[in-house]
Parts: C-alpha cells; structure tokens; sequence
C-alpha cells in the first residue's frame, strides 16, 4: 500500500481539507495491514478530515469489505468511524475511469482524481529525491549533451512496489489494445512497465501482455525497431528533444508518447504524467527552473565546474575522486636544466607576449631573434648550414618573423661565399599568395624557421611547396622547436616533409623542448588578470580611497608587453611584496643544479621552469605522479607543495602556471580546509618573507585560479581583509571576492 496526504479548500472557502490517501493495488486487501498502516501513518501525521481509499475493478468488493471490517474501523480516530462521511472509496477501471465505488456517476470525482494523482506523484518524487543537485565542483551533462546543474532522475524513485504501481496506475488510458510492446528510454522505469502491464491484465484478463524493451536513451533511439504499435516512455525530461525525437523516429501520434516526470525547458513533444513544474509557484519547492546550456556557452564549465556525465542504462553519476600530487625536483623534463643553463639571464625566455593563431596572447614565448643570435646556437647553426646547405639553393624562403630571416639571411651569405652569388629570399606569407610567381622546374628551395610552436605556418607553406617545387627537392632548417610534445612535433615535422611520393625530404633541427600551452584551456593568466582588474575598476571606481593610479598602471604594463615594443613580460610577471618588493629567487631552487647567483634568474625564467615541470607531470605515464583529468577522477596539488617550494616568486609560478582544476579543492573538503589553513597563515604572515606571494594568492582566488569551498573562502577572506585594510590594491580584491561569493 501507498499511504499520503493531499490538501485542497473547501467548499465554502472557509478552511483546507486534509485527506489522507490509501492506495490499494494488491488483489486482496489484508483488512490487518491497512488497519495498522492507517493507525501507525496517523501516529506521525495530523488527523485528516476523511480517508480516501483508491483500488481498482479487479479488488472493488474485497477492498469494499475490508473497509467494513471492525479491525480497521477500531484504529481510526473517533470523528473518522463515520463511513457515510468520513471514508471514501474510489475505483479505477482498465481505461483509467476514476468513479466513486457505487456512485459511478458522483460529482466531483474527477477533481479528486487530479488532486489525488499529482499529491502522490509530488510525493514519490520529494521524499525519493527525483532530483539530483549538483555540487560547487561539478555539474552534469544529459544524454542529449545538453550542461545543467540539477539532473532529473526517474529511477531514483522506483523503490517501493506499491508506489511504482501508483505511478503505472495513470498510464492505463494510453495502454489501450492496439498496443503491442512497450519501449522505454532507460532500462531503469522498466518495473514501471511491468507494473502497468500487470494492472492491465487483471482488469482484462483476456488482454495480451506487451514485450517491453528499453533503448539507451539518445544512444540508442535511433538503433532501435519502434514501430507504429508500441507506446513509448521516457523516464523524465527537463526539454523534450527525447520526446520528439521518438515521435519522429517511428511516426507516432502523441497519445503514445509518454514522458513520467517533467520540469521547465522547452515545450515538451508528447503527453506528461506529472509536471512538476506546476509546482514552481511555491517558493519552497525544489523544483525551480534552472536552464539547460551548450557545452560552448556553458557558465558552470567557464567557472572551471567539472562536466560529470549521466551514463549507462540507469544515468548513474559516477563518483568523482580526487587524487592529491606532490611535485619533486626530479619531476623537472631532463632538456630543462641543461637549456636554462646555457639561456638564462638573456632575454631568450619572456611571458605574456604575441597573440597567436587563436588570438590569445602567448603565455610562454621564446624570442626566436635572440635565440638565433646567441652564441652557443649561431655556432651549431653555421655548422648545420656548412655541411646541409646544397649548391642546388635556387630560393631561400623564412617564416614571417625576425629571427627566421636572420637565418635567411645567414644561409643566402654562406652560399655566396664572398662572391657575386646571390640567392633571392622570399617570405613564407607571399609565397603562400604567389606560389606561381616562385615556381621553380629545378633545383633545391631552402626554408627557414627559426622556431616552431603549433606548426601552422609552416604546415600551410609545406602545403604549397609541393607545386612551388615539383620536383620535391626541399630542405627545411629549425632553429628550436617548442611544442607540446614529442609526439606532436615528430607528426608535424613528418607531414611537412612528405613529398606526396611516399618519401620524405631533408629537415634539420637545431633544438627541440617541450613546452605547455595552456591557452588551448583558458586565456593567458595575464589576460585574466587585466580582465579582473577592469571588474574591480568597473565596480568600485567610486568608492572613497580607490586605488586607481595603481590599477592602470599593473594593466598598462601587461598590455605593453603584449606589443612587439616591450617582448613581453620579464621581471614583472607578478604582483609585489606587502612592502611593494619584486619577488625573486633565492639559492637552492630546487629544479636546476647551477648557480646562478653571478646571474640570477628572471621571474619569466622561473615561470619557465615551473611550467615545464607541471607540463611533464601532465604528460607522465607514471599513473602514481602523472596530473592529469579524467571524466570521475580530480587530480590537484597537494596543499604542502606551497609548504615545501616556500619561495614566494615559485609559489607565484605555481599559482600562475597550473590549470585550474589542478588548484581546485572543492570536491575535497578536507583538502580544502587543508588549503586555507594554509592561506590564513600567509596572510596573517604576509609583512614577512614567508608571506612575500600572499598578493598572488589573493589574485589566484579572485580570478578563480584557485578554489575552496564557499566556507573556506569565506573565513580566508576575513583574515585578508584584515590584514590589507590599509592596502587598497589588495583590500578591493578582497572585496571582489567577498561579494562574490556572497
């Protein structure tokens, strides 16, 4: 039996009438059972004004009888043993007829179905939890790929057997005869088919049971054999594309069209048996609209939300685990040590400069001029270009930067040997818009690149080489090659050097690293500082003591280092001390052997390697090291990294070069408690040297670089508050965080 409550007002308006709902599907109803179920529901609930029983034609009599028995009438309150006006019975017939037992023709019956029928929906769904809410950290992708933070769950719900046949009862009037098999879109609401099913059969026992079979949701639909005789029910929906999908894939008419639960969204194709968003007037309700999003204008997703995705037959969110890393000096990519030993302290290695192909500003840049020109690199280059440079060189064409025509330049003067020779140079952009013009019936073209990072540009130009030169003889010259890894350069360089032919031609490399480019994820950290620094601009330029002077000029001076003037950020890549000091590097860094003491490194060269190391941690194949996102598994920086790598110009790198994900603690609350202890120490040490980077951590929490919980959050910010009130660039981050998290 399924007991519950309804309420509706009186007829005279004068008052609310509770009844309480006995529903009765069992053949034959135990006069003992619902005596004592009546008595133990009436011991937790208030008394109702009347007792409405709903059976069915096949258990009209014995239900009858039961009701008359002294074993129910001795449990009932004394102003309910009045059966004339206390109790009713109400019978349902195989067309879903709702009438009064004996009175088929009572007024009223047909408003105390409805209310009946959405009471008791409403309340399998409340007290099951139909619906599954999201957390802080993720939110849920739907079958039809659409991004929402609440999930609207059927099988959550199909426990109780006399529930699932409360919720089958409402279906009867779309199970009519011509109905042969049964579909459902998750194998999940399948009892709720055999339930209907059952019902069917005992109030027409000559009528044939339905096949019922299930199809996966979206997956499946379309592989399924739907055909004009089956009705088709989908578990629930919060837009209707699964409904009108069905309907349109087997041409069916909208009586056999059934969706259980709705809430909200587009209008649904079909029919609906409960919608609960007519509930959505009571502000108490759990069932509040909340909107659908494509994965590219998802905001959980641009908030760094993690896209937790409804699978399998029962749409089981999978638990999310998170997996804490501690970074090593041994973790450091062999080639870094060796390549900032020889580069340090020249200018070779900048941060936040050139836009790329994207449009996002570079977060790493290598100044491929001065890469060229130095020492250790014109040497090897001269070499390379002495023993590989043919007397066939009939053109020498370079990449649209300097440092590529400075090579250009180099080879065209080695060939002519102090002589008269002269081998005319091209830019790889007009021979990609006059390939004609540069045709060549003989001899070699020679093409210059002094640095590769994604391999478009010389993609493109290797694409128009193979009429440029038809004969294949093509050599390419690298200076260094930065991508993002081995396996990405060693593919790029194969396809730019196939001739077509099923050979390769000749390309020779100067050196080769592997560098992140977390603009793929997000936009330059610089950029999103600039971004938040304009919020804070926007929001609080009015107030008393705003530190306007000192936010145009940290944003002038990352918007000039974009610029080809300035090469990009050096020695300002982060925010000053609490005494308004550079951050800088003491000895002992823990990721390079040599002393730099004679010629420390820059904040963009320590930038450098902190990237690097969390660039091949990333891609390790050492599961137990390896940082890297699956769809269920969170893998983020143990808090005691900050601990260890105490310098605050690394504790800046880290904060600057990791992903977001990485430095998110939501889904852990203890690491996140863990977290902000740790913040609350630096900030309350933040006018000492173990609190010189507190200011980056303040950005990392107002960007959303770095995440706590919203508890956390909120006691970090008190202490930081507190410690920068008289420090206005830092006091309004706080209060941008602060009023962002409420």
């Amino acid at each position: 039996m399924y007991l519950f409550e309804t309420e509706k007002e009186s007829a005279n308006g004068d008052g609310i009438i509770r009844s309480l709902v006995v529903f009765c599907p069992d053949e034959t109803p135990s006069v003992e059972e619902i005596g004592l179920s009546i008595q133990d529901f009436i011991r937790l609930h208030s008394i109702p004004s009347r007792i409405q029983f709903v059976g069915f034609e096949f258990n009209r009599d014995a239900l009858a009888a039961a009701l008359s028995a002294d074993a129910i009438q001795d449990r009932l309150p004394p102003l309910l043993r009045l059966p004339s006006v206390a109790l009713e019975h109400y019978c349902i017939s195989a067309k879903g007829h709702f009438y009064r037992y004996k009175n088929a023709f009572c007024i009223g019956a047909h408003i105390e179905k409805a209310i009946i029928r959405k009471s008791g929906l409403f309340r399998i769904c409340d007290s099951r939890g139909v619906l599954l809410d999201s957390a802080e950290t993720f939110h849920y992708v739907k079958p039809s790929e659409a991004h929402c933070k609440v999930f609207l769950r059927t099988t959550q719900i199909l426990i109780e057997g006399a529930e699932i046949d409360f919720i089958a009862t409402w279906i009867l009037p779309f199970l009519g005869p011509h109905i042969t098999e049964i579909w459902c879109d998750t194998a999940g609401i399948n009892a709720v088919a055999y339930s209907v099913s059952r019902l069917r059969h005992l109030l027409v026992p000559t009528a044939k049971h339905p096949r019922i079979s299930s199809f996966s949701s979206y997956e499946g639909l379309q592989k399924s054999s739907i055909n004009a005789s089956a009705l088709v029910l989908i578990s629930a929906s919060m837009a209707g594309g699964l409904a009108r999908e069905a309907r349109k894939k087997a041409k069916l008419p909208k009586r056999q069209v059934l969706t259980l639960f709705y809430l909200q969204g587009l209008r649904v194709s079909g029919l609906v048996l409960c919608d609960l968003t007519a509930n959505q007037g009571d502000k108490n309700s759990p069932y509040q609209s909340t909107p659908d999003f494509q994965a590219e204008h998802c905001p959980y997703c641009l908030d760094h939300s993690f896209p937790l995705r409804m699978r399998g037959e029962h749409f089981l969110p999978h638990e999310m685990k998170v997996f804490k890393r501690m970074i090593k000096a041994n973790h450091a990519p062999t080639w870094m040590n060796e390549f900032l030993r020889r580069f340090h302290g020249n200018d070779i290695i900048r941060a936040h400069h050139l836009e790329g192909r994207r449009g996002d500003v570079h977060e790493l840049y290598i100044a491929s001029d001065r890469f060229i020109h130095h020492a250790n690199i014109a040497q090897q280059l001269v070499k390379v270009l002495l023993e590989s440079l043919p007397s066939s060189t009939r053109q020498i064409i370079y990449l649209n930067d300097s440092g590529s025509e400075e090579m250009a330049l180099m080879a065209a003067a080695l060939l002519a040997k102090g002589g008269d020779l002269v081998i005319p140079l091209a830019s790889a952009g007009d021979v990609i818009k006059r390939p004609a013009f540069y045709r060549q019936e003989g001899g070699t073209t020679v093409v210059m690149a002094s640095c590769i990072a994604t391999g478009r540009s010389i993609t493109d130009l290797s694409q128009v080489l193979r009429s440029v030169q038809p004969n294949n003889s093509v050599i390419f010259f690298i200076g260094l090659t930065r991508m993002i890894g081995k396996a990405e350069a060693d593919r790029i360089k194969s396809n730019i050097t196939y001739t077509g032919k099923g050979e390769h031609c000749s390309l020779f490399e100067i050196e080769s690293i592997s560098l992140p480019d977390n603009t793929i994820m997000r936009a330059s950290i610089w950029t999103q500082e600039i971004i938040l620094l304009k919020q804070i601009r926007e929001r609080y330029f009015d107030q008393a003591g705003f530190p306007e002077e000192a936010l145009e000029t940290r944003i002038g001076l990352i918007q000039k280092a974009e610029g080809n003037n300035t090469g990009g950020l050096r020695h300002d890549l982060f925010l000053n001390d609490y005494h308004g000091r550079s951050l800088s590097l003491r000895e002992n860094f823990a990721f390079v052997d040599f002393d730099y003491s004679a010629k420390p490194l820059t904040q963009a060269e320590v930038f450098f390697s902190v990237s690097c190391v969390l660039h091949q941690l990333r891609n390790s194949t050492d599961l137990e090291v390896a940082i890297r996102q699956q769809e269920f598994q969170r893998v983020v920086l143990d808090p005691q990294n900050f601990n260890r790598l105490s310098g605050g110009i690394i504790q800046a790198s880290l904060l600057r070069a990791c992903l977001p994900p990485e430095l998110d603690y939501r889904a852990d609350s203890q690491l996140s408690a863990e977290m902000a202890d740790f913040l609350i120490e630096i900030f309350q040490a933040c006018e000492l040297a173990r609190g010189e980077a507190a200011s980056e951590f303040l950005l990392a929490l107002a960007i959303g670089q770095l995440h706590l919980t919203v508890k956390d959050a909120r006691r970090v910010i008190a202490i930081a508050e507190e410690r920068y009130e008289n420090h206005a660039f830092e006091y309004y981050i706080c209060r941008f965080i602060r009023d962002k998290i409420g």
